[in-house]
């Protein structure tokens, strides 16, 4: 449980390693999303713009 709050917390504080937030830390890496190679890698297209998780949040709600 402990694991899912740091996550949760990382998320709503914009800390998540992704490429965008490692950039912004002074770390040199390639922005583009390396799972679709379209786009920045940030918390907001990983969780939301990314066509296999926009999948998933359309699924989920037609389940409710």
């Amino acid at each position: 449980m402990a694991k899912i709050k740091i996550f949760l917390w990382q998320s709503c504080h914009n800390a998540l390693p992704v490429r965008g937030t490692l950039l912004g830390r002074g770390i040199h890496v390639d922005l583009i999303c390396s799972l679709c190679l379209d786009d920045i890698e940030s918390t907001e297209h990983l969780f939301k713009d990314y066509l296999v998780t926009s999948k998933v949040w359309d699924a989920a709600q037609t389940h409710t």
